[in-house]
């Protein structure tokens, strides 16, 4: 059985006087930490409520990122337990930080046409496929992010499509 604690890591302050807000992860007598990327002064921060507090200008945000990490660690945990693997520290939190890495929106895609072929649905596996072969044919970018696909980028992807038939 792991257990998560979301702290503030004091070991290592900035030289703005903020310091990591990190999810620590104990299990299997072992601890591993997770930074999540956010930074906060001591007084912002309360360990007993696990929360941001005081007025911080992205208090609720911060707060929803704390829960949503506590969630994705203790699902990651779950799982490992119910596929009676041996669950460490370790092991979950490189599933967290595996399943956090980012993906571009092709990577993305192409990743869901493997899923949709091994759950046997090939009719909308094909149908993802010819849809990222086309967005790569007319798209000058190999990697696109998500937030690059807006309804201008989409205008224009059309435009070219329709411009080359």
């Amino acid at each position: 059985m792991s257990t998560v604690k979301v702290k503030l890591d004091t070991r290592k302050q900035l030289k703005d006087g903020t310091y990591p807000l990190i999810i620590r992860v104990h299990s299997g007598g072992k601890r591993r930490d997770i930074n999540l990327k956010t930074y906060l002064k001591e007084n912002e921060f309360d360990p007993g409520t696990q929360k941001v507090v005081g007025k911080h200008p992205n208090k609720k945000l911060i707060n929803q990122k704390i829960q949503k990490a506590i969630l994705q660690v203790q699902q990651t945990s779950l799982k490992l337990e119910m596929a009676e693997e041996v669950v460490t520290s370790e092991k979950i939190k490189n599933l967290v930080l595996k399943s956090q890495a980012k993906l571009d929106f092709m990577a993305y895609g192409w990743q869901k046409v493997e899923e949709l072929k091994q759950g046997n649905h090939y009719g909308n596996s094909c149908i993802y496929r010819d849809a990222l072969n086309a967005l790569k044919k007319y798209s000058v970018k190999a990697h696109i992010s998500f937030q690059e696909i807006d309804n201008s980028f989409m205008k224009q992807l059309e435009n070219k499509m329709l411009a080359k038939e």
